[in-house]
C-alpha cells in the first residue's frame, strides 16, 4: 500500500470517527433523562425542609408565569420569617400565604374532607397545594384528576406522580390541608386552567398507556 492511499485511508477514517461523533453527540443532546421527565414544569425542592418554596416557585414560575426560582422564594422565606425555625420544621401556611401576597396572589388555606377532592377537581377546581403528615411534613401541589380515582401531584421531592385518593390518609397522612392560590383576573384564571389541562392530558395518556401494557 502506498503512502497516499494510506493517508487516504486514515483520513477517511478520520472524518468518519468525527461524523459519529457528531451524530452522536446530536442524538445525545435530544435525549431526555427519567427525571428531567419527572421534573418538567416543576421545581425540585434543594433542601430537606424547602418544598414548600419550591411549590410555591412551580405555581408562581409555571402557572402563573412569574419568573421565580425556589432560590428567589426561599431569599423570601429568610426576609419575612422572624427566626430561622424553617430550618428545622420547614415553613408554616401562613408564610406561604404572605409570600404570594408580595407577588399580588391572594392564597387561601380550607380544611376539607379529603374525598371531596375529586368532586372539587371535577368541577373544574385549579391546583392545590396539599399538606401532608407522613412520612414527615411534606408540601406538593395537586394538579387534578387522572381516570376515577387518582390524583396527578406535583412532589417537589419526587417529581411528578399519581397517588389513589383513597391512600391519601394512610400513606400520607393527609388531613383535609389544602390551601389555593386565588387568580387575580379572569386572564389569570384561564391561563392556569390551560397549563394545568395540558398536564393531566399528558399524564392521562401516559396512565392509558401504562394500563394498556397490563
Amino acid at each position: 500500500m502506498t503512502f497516499p492511499t494510506k493517508k487516504i485511508i486514515a483520513l477517511s477514517l478520520l472524518f468518519l470517527m468525527i461524523g459519529s461523533n457528531a451524530v452522536f453527540a446530536v442524538e445525545h443532546k435530544n435525549i431526555t433523562s427519567y427525571r428531567e421527565l419527572r421534573y418538567q414544569n416543576l421545581f425540585g425542592q434543594t433542601n430537606w425542609w424547602s418544598c414548600g418554596p419550591a411549590t410555591v416557585a412551580t405555581i408562581l414560575n409555571y402557572y402563573y408565569h412569574i419568573p421565580v426560582t425556589e432560590l428567589d422564594v426561599i431569599e423570601l422565606v429568610v426576609t419575612l420569617s422572624d427566626n430561622d425555625s424553617f430550618l428545622t420544621e420547614g415553613i408554616s401556611l401562613l408564610l406561604i400565604k404572605q409570600i404570594f401576597e408580595s407577588f399580588g396572589i391572594e392564597a387561601v388555606g380550607y380544611k376539607i374532607e379529603p374525598v371531596s377532592l375529586l368532586d372539587y377537581f371535577t368541577d373544574g377546581g385549579l391546583p392545590l397545594i396539599l399538606y401532608f403528615t407522613k412520612p414527615k411534613k411534606h408540601y406538593v401541589l395537586c394538579i387534578g384528576t387522572i381516570g376515577a380515582s387518582e390524583l396527578l401531584v406535583s412532589d417537589p421531592s419526587f417529581g411528578h406522580l399519581t397517588i389513589n385518593i383513597n391512600a391519601l390518609e394512610e400513606l400520607k397522612g393527609f388531613e383535609g390541608i389544602v390551601m389555593l392560590a386565588t387568580p387575580p383576573t379572569e386572564q389569570d384564571f384561564y391561563e392556569i386552567k390551560d397549563v394545568q389541562n395540558k398536564m393531566l392530558e399528558r399524564y392521562q395518556q401516559r396512565h392509558l398507556q401504562l394500563r394498556a401494557l397490563r
